[in-house]
Formats: structure tokens, sequence, C-alpha cells
């Protein structure tokens, strides 16, 4: 039988228009609120802690586009800062230690992809898995202390600058491009649509949804693992529980920007301003002096309005539909 190509498309649609339109709201509203918010020390802490979030958030976009999750991001992080933390310290060189940190990722979700596509583990159980392997490892090696103090050129990811910007943002800005490139240009990104669409009807089509599903979780990993390096890179520290919580603030970035939890629909560029919107928040928020209560307080909410919103939005498609057929009639 022909295998038939499948190919969808993405665009920056309505939802990712109304969380941009929020994400300005509420960057006004703190302008407005503090004075030590819009300084150009700030801004650029803000756009360097996006940088981090967003390059872990990469790799939870492709899942959720597939239908899945990866809650293991986060301690994927503090492994891949940790190891090419001791590594350093220990006299490696930093590009081979980062190399051994991103392995470290890679190997991660490349473990995660086997037990999902190959065992056929439910991937919440087996992400969560490696979350709690990856985090108990980092705190083994580490003994549960954080390991500080590293030479410049490995500090230049996290807080060097060329031509005036921070080396992270462009790195991440350059990541984002290639996502999108690949989620939108390529094969590759199709099937990931085709997947989280129907992966039963993908598979008839003659997509190798195993073989998507595994590169899929290992991207995953690696980019858990880069974001956790320039992390430690950034705060010139690593720490074994370094990565706690990023998990959770990418998935509620991918959710804001618009991706489906179903699957399928959904835009790397609705996650970057998700990103954005959550990072604003959080340094508002510390900014005016706020608990870090209110940062998930405030965060769950808007998930929720998200939620609320879609649910409205397919319920009045669904009605539209129905008048048009009785119209018909």
């Amino acid at each position: 039988m022909e295998k038939k190509r499948v190919k969808y498309k993405t665009n920056f649609g309505m939802k990712n228009t109304s969380a941009l339109t929020g994400t300005i709201m509420v960057f006004l509203l703190f302008s407005i609120l503090s004075d030590d918010f819009l300084t150009v020390y700030n801004i650029s802490n803000v756009l360097k802690n996006c940088a981090v979030l967003l390059i872990a958030s990469m790799g939870t976009t492709m899942a959720i586009l597939l239908g899945s999750n990866d809650i293991s991001v986060g301690s994927v992080m503090s492994l891949g800062g940790i190891i090419t933390a001791m590594l350093i310290k220990g006299g490696a060189d930093p590009a081979l230690a980062a190399a051994a940190g991103l392995a470290a990722g890679l190997g991660a979700g490349l473990i995660n992809g086997i037990l999902i596509v190959y065992f056929q583990a439910n991937f919440w159980v087996a992400t969560f898995a490696m979350y709690s392997i990856a985090q108990g490892i980092a705190l083994i090696l580490s003994d549960g202390n954080g390991i500080a103090g590293f030479p410049g050129g490995f500090r230049f990811l996290g807080t060097g600058k060329v031509f005036g910007v921070y080396f992270i943002i462009l790195l991440a800005a350059a990541l984002l491009a290639l996502m999108y490139v690949l989620l939108n240009k390529t094969r590759f990104g199709g099937y990931i649509y085709a997947i989280g669409e129907s992966e039963r009807i993908a598979g008839i089509t003659g997509i190798p949804t195993g073989k998507v599903k595994l590169l899929v979780f290992t991207l995953s990993g690696l980019c858990a693992g880069t974001a956790g390096i320039l992390l430690a890179a950034k705060t010139n520290v690593a720490m074994p529980s370094g990565g706690a919580g990023y998990e959770f603030d990418a998935i509620a970035a991918v959710i804001i920007g618009g991706t489906s939890l179903d699957g399928g629909k959904g835009s790397v560029l609705g996650t970057a301003v998700g990103v954005f919107l959550i990072t604003v928040i959080r340094n508002g928020l510390t900014v005016m002096g706020l608990s870090s209560v209110f940062h998930y307080l405030v965060i769950g909410l808007i998930i929720m309005a998200v939620i609320v919103v879609d649910v409205l939005q397919i319920q009045l498609r669904e009605n539209r539909k129905e008048s048009d057929a009785r119209e018909c009639k």
C-alpha cells in the first residue's frame, strides 16, 4: 500500500493572540505598580530567565503536541547541571563537561522514549519514574549540596554578551527559530501533529509513530539538559534540585500558549508567549515583594482561565455548527 504524506499546518491563532494581549497588559500593569520593574537590569533578568524556561519548554511542547507529556524535565535539568558542574570542578574542560551534561539529558529522554514506545508504558508513569531517578542521581552525585564557582568561559554561556546582547538570549532565540522550522517546515514536524491528531490514523497512513515518539522524548531530554547547564552558568551554581518546578512552568507555558493537551494543535511561538507571561508574572510579583506562594496562585488562575475560555470556545463553535445545520434543513 502506498504511503500517504500527511501535512498539518499551524499558525499563530486566536489563543496565541489572547495570550500575547494578556502578556502586554500584565507587563504594563507591573510597570505602573513598581518603579523597579521597567529597568534595564530587571528586563535583562526577565529575558535571561525566559531563555532557560523557553529551552526547557520546547521539549514539553513537542511531547504535548504528540498527545503525551514529559514531567521529568525539571529533574533532568538538575542532573545535567550537576554532572557538568562536577566535571568542571574536577578539572575537566568546560566544553567536555557541558557535552557530558547534554549526554545525560539526551540519555534520560531516550530512556523515557524506550519505556513509552517499546515497553508500552504510560507516558505519565515513565516520565514520573525518570523524574525520581534523575533527581535521585543528582542528589547522590552532589551529596545533596550545591556546586558553585565556575570559570569565566563556562559562565559566559549565562552571563556573557555578544554585540551587547546576552548570549543565553541569542541562543534561546536561535533554538526557537530552529524548533519552529522543525515543527512547521519538515516532515518530522508534520508527523508530530498527525500523531497528536490521531495516532491510529497516522499509523495507517504509514507514519513511523514509534520512531517519532522515541525521537521526541529524546529531544525533550536534550532540551532539559541544555536548560540545566545554562541555568548553572547563569547563576554560577548547580543545585541538585535547581530544576525543581521547571516541569510545571513548562507545561503551564505550553497550555497558556494555546497548545491543546489532547495533542495535534498548537505552536512553539505560542509557548514562547506563555514563557514570557509566566516569567513576567514571577518577576513582577518578586519585585513587588510578594511571596512565591502568590506566583503559584496567579499562574494557576491563569491556566484555569485558559481552560474555561477553551471550553466556552468549543461549545460556541458546536452551537454555531448546530445552528447552521438547522438552517440548511
